[in-house]
């Protein structure tokens, strides 16, 4: 197992782990969700990929086994976060 950053290359399979953990998560999803998901998530993570969402993934070879994401928000500056950036992580899913 190799444990690197995500790359728009592996953008299917985050997507694809992405929905195995919201199914997880949520145990049902209507079909017009899981339809909107398989076409916005692929959109997402071309926009935001290594942006302001990282994607740490663990390989198998070539197949992504596990992921974690995290989504970095910049909000104005307070002093529990002087810089502004906040991280949230969005899931963890092997």
């Amino acid at each position: 197992m190799k444990i690197e950053n995500a790359t728009k290359a592996d953008i299917n399979q985050l997507t694809e782990l992405r929905i195995a953990y919201i199914l997880e998560d949520q145990k049902t999803v209507s079909d017009e969700d899981m339809q909107s998901m398989k076409k916005s998530l692929p959109l997402y993570f071309e926009k935001h990929l290594n942006q302001d969402c990282f994607g740490f993934v663990a390989r198998d070879e070539k197949t992504v086994a596990a992921v974690a994401l995290l989504q970095v928000i910049e909000k104005p500056a307070n002093p529990h976060f002087i810089n502004g950036l906040v991280g949230e992580v969005l899931g963890v899913y092997t």
